[in-house]
């Protein structure tokens, strides 16, 4: 997998997914490893969060809790499953550095400095605003530190900012000088203010309540002298503020896009919101944190320990194993019903909206043996203006990539349906089929809902699912199908 650098729209994430070349290189290239090396994230992460929070907060239950609360939020388990995210990484490597980061305070040994230096520089090259997050963080731990830190610390601290600048010195020479008309936020549907505190609420209402009222409640208590500022903690949280303005500044917003700032707001939110208040501060702190998570809980519950969470696991687990028998079949029967011409691919996607799902379907089915001369991939419908991400190129063999002009159908074509709740953003291609957008685990009513035009070729199976019926309309309200049709 080659680096992830796309000047054309702003992007420089050198270092995501490098971690499956390197699995690749020493293991079988299937799926198993590579959520097992997710797992081994997630329990490496769970682990020193652990050791974070302790240091934050004697109270077990709180840390415990904190914790949990986190891992089970919906953009945790986007983060932790979906395989090209970079967040997941951000967050196993910032941990680590913070764990590191403290034990260096305690004991300036410099294999904790080299490590927390390490740990801190790998994280930059998974997503840009992290050198932002990291370089805010590293100046106001060092400015408010400077008159009582070991001069070791100041080392570190200053290591941190070059760091950070070294990656800004980069994006600015290999992406912001070679930029297109495009950054990756412009090819998003312009909202407005008002539209993104909606959309960022919805996606991730803890965060959105919890860390601006925390910091509300900081500055005010340290400009009126009944708290003195935190080099530490205080720093991490404006260090979380800056990297969420970013995505303010950007006009996005999803599930999973804020998560690295968790990794710096769980230690404050450890450190500040305390039962057992000593002072009129704490109290108002642990009052507003005690309101936020009951405000929480009654507005939106399936944010928190959701009713979803099975749906979420389900959907990552499903999208996964039941693409590759739809692409085994596709391939088969292409094989043997093109006999010498080449056929015709649609999905029922919009281009501008789905247009990586057009990318990575036409790239598995080049590694699965077919080529150009044998499939050609098209959509038929026109753009639309909500995902501007309209990239052509008209030297490309297919369709689909070549021009934004719709295709017609035609007798003998193919239309792959792929699960339309895994892009939340996308309006059905063909309307006949949002039976299946409703009501996903049970698909009859989406068949009997195709007309006589389209044939049924193949249909994947969801085998891993609970046995029982009941169960999994239950639990498995989301077990994505993927179908293949003829149009006759």
């Amino acid at each position: 997998m080659p680096p992830f650098i796309v000047p054309d729209i702003s992007r420089f994430c050198p270092l995501l997914g490098f971690e499956y070349n390197v699995i690749t290189r020493l293991l079988p290239a299937t799926p198993v490893f590579y959520f097992a090396y997710h797992l081994l994230q997630l329990l490496i992460f769970s682990f020193l969060s652990l050791q974070i929070l302790k240091r934050a907060t004697r109270n077990v239950a709180l840390q415990y809790a904190i914790l949990l609360l986190y891992i089970t939020t919906p953009g945790f388990i986007t983060a932790l499953f979906r395989p090209f995210v970079g967040e997941r990484s951000v967050i196993f490597w910032f941990t680590i550095f913070l764990f590191f980061y403290f034990k260096f305070q305690d004991k300036n040994k410099i294999l904790s400095f080299g490590t927390a230096l390490l740990c801190a520089s790998i994280a930059l090259y998974y997503k840009e605003p992290v050198f932002l997050m990291l370089g805010s963080f590293a100046l106001l731990h060092l400015v408010s530190s400077w008159k009582t830190s070991a001069l070791a610390a100041k080392w570190l601290d200053g290591s941190l900012l070059i760091s950070a600048g070294i990656y800004g010195l980069l994006y600015f020479v290999f992406v912001y000088l070679q930029r297109g008309p495009l950054n990756y936020a412009a090819t998003i549907h312009n909202q407005d203010l008002i539209q993104q505190v909606i959309s960022f609420f919805q996606s991730d209402p803890l965060l959105f309540l919890f860390l601006l009222p925390l910091l509300v409640i900081r500055v005010v208590a340290i400009t009126t002298r009944r708290a003195q500022f935190h080099s530490f903690y205080d720093s991490l949280l404006l260090a979380a503020l800056i990297y969420i303005l970013v995505y303010f500044k950007l006009a996005i917003a999803g599930q999973y896009y804020l998560q690295p700032a968790y990794i710096a707001i769980m230690p404050a939110l450890a450190y500040n919101f305390k039962p057992g208040c000593e002072n009129q501060v704490q109290k108002v702190q642990f009052s507003y944190a005690v309101i936020a998570l009951v405000f929480v809980l009654m507005s939106n519950p399936t944010q928190i320990f959701p009713k979803s969470l099975p749906s979420t696991l389900n959907k990552y687990k499903y999208v996964a194993s039941n693409y590759d028998p739809m692409l085994n079949y596709l391939v088969q029967d292409v094989r043997s019903r093109a006999k010498g011409k080449r056929v015709n691919i649609f999905l029922n996607l919009n281009k501008n909206s789905g247009y990586e799902a057009y990318w990575s379907f036409i790239k598995f089915l080049q590694y699965k043996g077919l080529t150009s001369r044998q499939f050609d991939v098209k959509t038929d419908q026109p753009e639309n203006d909500f995902y501007k991400f309209n990239i052509t190129d008209p030297y490309s063999p297919y369709s689909v990539l070549k021009s934004n002009q719709p295709n017609k159908i035609a007798r003998g074509d193919y239309l792959v349906v792929l699960p339309l709740l895994q892009y939340n953003y996308v309006e059905p291609t063909y309307e006949r089929l949002d039976a299946q957008h409703k009501n996903s685990y049970d698909d009859t009513e989406c068949l009997h809902t195709i007309d006589g035009h389209y044939r049924l070729l193949f249909r994947t199976n969801n085998q891993l699912g609970p046995p029982v019926k009941a169960a999994r309309g239950m639990l498995c309200r989301f077990e994505p199908n993927y179908y293949v049709f003829e149009y006759q």
